[in-house]
């Protein structure tokens, strides 16, 4: 489910760790992006640089929030850096295999 990536930066943290998900990140921008995981303290957490076209796997949890950051315009874990492009909270509860994960298109800058 996409989220407003500046309230998720600056108020979201992950919950729980009791149901798993899965988001296939599927970056469709013409520019690569880093992907933060949010972390139950609220900060960011550094998993991937995704280049352009490319998209990964990401095992989570329901209550875990993922911040989308474009690549290169901030280059830190801090609050409120670079330039943010979206965010997502997964949707589908303890998926069998990927396939019935969600994916999280990174399509546009901003709200979606």
């Amino acid at each position: 489910m996409p989220l407003d990536p500046a309230k998720v930066d600056a108020s979201y943290q992950s919950v729980d760790a009791e149901k798993g998900a899965i988001i296939t990140f599927n970056n469709q921008l013409n520019v690569p992006v880093d992907v933060y995981w949010i972390s139950y303290s609220g900060e960011r957490v550094f998993y991937q640089r995704l280049r352009a076209g490319a998209s990964y796997i990401q095992p989570t949890f329901m209550t875990h929030p993922w911040l989308i950051v474009q690549a290169g315009t901030g280059g830190t874990t801090a609050r409120g850096s670079g330039t943010l492009i979206t965010a997502f909270l997964p949707a589908t509860p303890d998926p069998a295999d990927a396939a019935a994960g969600d994916t999280a298109n990174i399509v546009s800058f901003g709200k979606e």
